[in-house]
């Protein structure tokens, strides 16, 4: 049975790595099975000294396409400990805005039993992440194909969530374009036209409980279109 999936169960497992940082370290440098799963299901914040940071960026950083390269379908030894995702978040009536995050977390990107997880984090509560079942990196295709390699732009539809200035964006209808994925390193685009704003901000989970008066806050946008660049690295 495959485990709850949508926004609040996404929420659950990255609030989970945020808030785990000394349990995730510590996983990291351990080598048996268990100690594996921990790292991934509590993938560590940036290190302390080295607080990740939110770049604003040019609008152009967000449109670039990533150069095309072999796409490993084999879902083996994808273990990336750097990284970047430059993604535009555009609210109706409003103007783009294109920010920089860096990748957090265990640098093996499997969460049991059969998902795929990339978080990047900025400053003040801010990141991005991208969630999809592994079976996607095999064209839906099991047993995965073991050493099998395809054409690169391979597409499929993810689940894509920002956080920015105090909002939450996310949409589980996101396109992601693979441009290259193998051992070494990993990038595509991703392009969400209507991503929903919640409540439920896995990277500042304290959101999700207001001692405010709501009539002091300023309304949210209902949603935002998204657009962006990841790329990856052992």
């Amino acid at each position: 049975m495959r485990p709850p999936t949508g926004p609040t169960a996404t929420a659950a497992r990255v609030a989970a790595a945020v808030i785990a940082v000394g349990a995730g370290a510590l996983a990291l440098t351990a080598c048996s099975p268990a100690a594996e799963e921990t790292a991934v299901s509590a993938p560590p914040t940036a290190p302390a000294g080295e607080p990740a940071s939110t770049e604003r960026l040019p609008a152009t950083d967000c449109e670039q396409t990533p150069e095309s390269g072999k796409v490993d379908t084999t879902g083996y030894a994808l273990r990336y400990s750097t990284g970047t995702m430059r993604i535009s978040v555009r609210t109706k009536g409003g103007s783009a805005t294109c920010l920089g995050f860096t990748k957090t977390g265990s640098a093996d990107p499997q969460v049991p039993p059969d998902t795929v997880l990339f978080t990047f984090r900025g400053s003040r509560g801010e990141g991005a992440l991208l969630e999809f079942p592994s079976v996607n990196l095999s064209r839906g295709v099991l047993p995965w194909p073991r050493g099998k390699v395809t054409t690169p732009h391979s597409t499929f539809t993810s689940t894509v969530g920002v956080s920015h200035g105090g909002d939450y964006f996310t949409s589980q209808r996101c396109t992601v374009r693979l441009a290259r994925v193998t051992p070494a390193g990993a990038a595509g685009t991703v392009e969400c036209p209507d991503a929903l704003a919640t409540t439920a901000n896995p990277f500042d989970p304290s959101d999700d409980v207001s001692h405010e008066d709501p009539a002091d806050r300023p309304s949210p946008p209902d949603s935002a279109s998204l657009r962006g660049v990841f790329e990856l690295a052992r």
